[in-house]
């Protein structure tokens, strides 16, 4: 929020929780005061937030819906709002390429990265998934994979937890061009496969460099 002339808000965290939890709701926010609501119920406002920025929220009771903070001026008017909505029972796998903005490069050095969520049958991320996701690749690339926190030897395998839902794997480009796919895989789901692609595009070599 430093620096930021704009109002904004941002509730910490997710709204997925076993039934009988209660906790401290945090918000992050750079208006004067925050009121925070449950399924639009308000459970009060603050103007006394930590660090100017922090509002907490102590001894809020976890119910299946919606948490909504909403930021005053100091006039009292609206000026910013951020949302969460309960996310269901994991059903799918999502598989989410991101190169550079060049395209991934047949460099031998160039990575692509996929990133891997678990979401619920509305597409929502499921914050609470920690399982494995097993993956495959074939095409001109060189796996790298991606790491678990905390977990010995979880690099450069080809499975890896989800961490909050979601995880990142990633595949160095080759010197030969070509598609790459990357299939993740988890028993169990109803769409327990999903497959992504990327295209590695030809470099030009001159006398042994590469040209840029």
């Amino acid at each position: 929020m430093v620096g930021n002339t704009h109002p904004d808000i941002h509730i910490l965290g997710h709204w997925t929780y076993p039934v009988g939890t209660t906790k401290t709701m945090y918000v992050v926010a750079n208006t004067p005061s925050v009121e925070l609501f449950v399924n639009g119920s308000s459970l009060g406002r603050s103007s006394t937030p930590t660090d100017h920025y922090l509002f907490s929220f102590p001894a809020v009771s976890w119910t299946p819906g919606t948490i909504k903070a909403v930021g005053y001026d100091s006039a009292g008017a609206r000026v910013a709002h951020h949302q969460l909505q309960t996310a269901g029972e994991p059903v799918a796998i999502k598989l989410t390429p991101r190169v550079g903005p060049g395209g991934l490069q047949a460099d031998g050095a160039d990575v692509a990265m996929f990133d891997v969520e678990v979401v619920d049958a509305n597409g929502e991320r499921c914050p609470t998934d920690e399982a494995r996701i097993d993956f495959t690749m074939t095409g001109p690339g060189i796996w790298r994979g991606g790491y678990n926190s905390g977990v010995i030897d979880s690099i450069n395998k080809m499975d890896l937890l989800t961490e909050a839902g979601i995880n990142r794997v990633f595949v160095r480009s080759t010197l030969a061009p070509g598609t790459i796919t990357v299939t993740a895989t988890r028993g169990g789901l109803a769409s327990a496969t999903a497959t992504a692609r990327v295209t590695s595009n030809r470099v030009h070599v001159v006398d042994g460099v590469l040209a840029r």
